[in-house]
C-alpha cells in the first residue's frame, strides 16, 4: 500500500488530479485514478486537487512513534534530496532536527 490511497467509490472520473500531477504518475484504469508509486513525488497536489476527496494520505505516525518509545534504537535513513526541502537547513540542522523527535 502506498502512501496515498484511493477512495474508489468517491473517484467521478473528473481527470484533475491527472492534470496537476506535475511528474504524471497518476494513470486512468477500469474508470479509477491509479497512482504510480515509483513516480509518485509524494507532492500532495493530487490531493489538493480533487473536488471529492478520493485521495487521502496514509499516516503510519503511531508505528514510528511507538518505535521511538520503544526500547531498541531506532534509525532513519533519507534520500539525499530529502534535505531539498527544508530551505535554509543544512545537514546538521537536519541531524539535530532528527535527534528531537527521538531518531
Amino acid at each position: 500500500m502506498g502512501i496515498i490511497q484511493l477512495k474508489e467509490a468517491n473517484c467521478k472520473n473528473c481527470y484533475k488530479c491527472i492534470r496537476e500531477c506535475p511528474v504524471k504518475a497518476i494513470s486512468f484504469n477500469n474508470e479509477q485514478a491509479q497512482v504510480i508509486e515509483k513516480e509518485c513525488i509524494l507532492c500532495g497536489k493530487c490531493i489538493l486537487a480533487c473536488p471529492q476527496n478520493a485521495k487521502q494520505v496514509v499516516s503510519h505516525l503511531d508505528n514510528v512513534q511507538g518505535m521511538l518509545n520503544g526500547r531498541n534504537k531506532v534509525y532513519v535513513s533519507l534520500a539525499p534530496s530529502f534535505a531539498s526541502f527544508f530551505k535554509g537547513i543544512d545537514f546538521g540542522g537536519m541531524s539535530d532536527a532528527l535527534k528531537k523527535l527521538g531518531f
